[in-house]
């Protein structure tokens, strides 16, 4: 996994709820980033995203099912 910062947003990095979605990485193969918290997380196992969502909602207090 590495962590880039964002150079965009539409809204506050403190008022954007988490979330997951998926890209092409520079081999162009499939992966899915973990978007939150000013940070853009790339994880090519689909548990570690979810955990890592998940980490990422406790942080700012939002529950998770």
């Amino acid at each position: 996994m590495s962590a880039q910062q964002l150079t965009h947003s539409v809204q506050s990095p403190v008022q954007a709820p988490p979330y997951i979605t998926v890209e092409r990485d520079a081999r162009g193969g499939a992966c899915w980033v973990v978007v939150g918290l000013g940070t853009e997380v790339r994880c090519y196992c689909g548990q570690r995203a979810v955990a890592l969502l998940e980490m990422m909602c406790a942080s700012k207090g939002i529950p998770t099912p």
